[in-house]
């Protein structure tokens, strides 16, 4: 098992397999066999991706965000409400 560290990002190589650990200005970041799992709670956003597949949650402002798969749900808190 190789193990790098680059800018706040740590990379395991495992059976030919990348595992991506990174944890730099917020972000969470997760790597599997090109799968990639992200999470990141930075400025008010808690954002998770899986396989180019994102869901967004985002609480900012008043504001309850959700988005998948580039299709936005939206949400306003403070009196009324978008879709």
């Amino acid at each position: 098992m190789l193990r790098q560290s680059l800018e706040g990002i740590v990379v395991f190589t495992l059976n030919e397999g990348w595992l991506v650990f990174g944890l730099n200005e917020g972000w969470l970041v997760f790597g599997l066999n090109e799968g990639w799992l992200v999470f990141g709670l930075n400025e008010g956003w808690l954002v998770f991706g899986l396989n180019e597949g994102w869901l967004v949650f985002g609480l900012n402002e008043g504001w309850l965000v959700f988005g998948l798969n580039e299709g936005w749900l939206g949400f306003e808190l403070n009196g009324g409400g978008w879709v």
